[in-house]
């Protein structure tokens, strides 16, 4: 079973955060994990979208797998997404984004989710959970090579679910197209 008792994450805020909605968090996550908690007043993340004005991103050193959420466990789990959602309530009308980011077992697995309203935004957080087994099975992964570095995932608003965006293996860039369902390849420098 995966230890969470020396594990870390980074908290990070940019743009508008109030320093209880911070220090909440960081008191949820601190139960499990050693926490560095950044912070920044200027928006980087969503500029293509001034509706936007809070970011909120999450960088563990574990593997994203169920014993993550089991370690967690269930109550700061459910705190943790409604802490989120409460967030995005406190701006009304202005959006927020958040970004899960695991790194472990050499892959980085990275959930994203741009500009969620409060549907949105609980179908996001919601769900999350659940991409675990989906990941571990390697669902909707056919024709990827099994050792990629990197793989991302982008919260799709019109479907309403997590769907594979991006995965890495060296300078290979791999994009996922929902047309086809099928995986494409790039061969250029391009973080995922």
């Amino acid at each position: 079973m995966m230890e969470l008792a020396g594990g870390s994450v980074v908290l990070s805020f940019t743009g508008d955060i109030a320093e209880y909605e911070a220090d909440y968090m960081y008191t949820i996550l601190k139960r499990s994990f050693k926490v560095k908690l950044e912070q920044t007043s200027e928006l980087s993340v969503g500029e293509d979208s001034d509706n936007i004005i809070t970011h909120i991103g999450f960088s563990f050193d574990s593997p994203f797998r169920l014993e993550f959420f089991r370690e967690l466990g269930g109550r700061h789990w459910m705190l943790l997404k409604e802490s989120i959602k409460e967030i995005k309530k406190r701006r009304g009308n202005f959006g927020i984004s958040f970004t899960f980011d695991f790194e472990g077992d050499g892959t980085q697995t990275t959930f994203d989710c741009q500009s969620c309203d409060n549907d949105t935004i609980s179908g996001a957080i919601e769900k999350l959970e659940y991409m675990a087994e989906l990941v571990e099975a390697r669902v909707a992964l056919d024709g990827l090579p099994y050792d990629i570095s990197s793989l991302k995932y982008m919260y799709n608003q019109e479907l309403d679910r997590w769907r594979p965006s991006q995965a890495k293996m060296g300078d290979q860039l791999y994009v996922f197209s929902e047309e086809t369902r099928k995986w494409s390849t790039f061969r250029r420098d391009i973080e995922v």
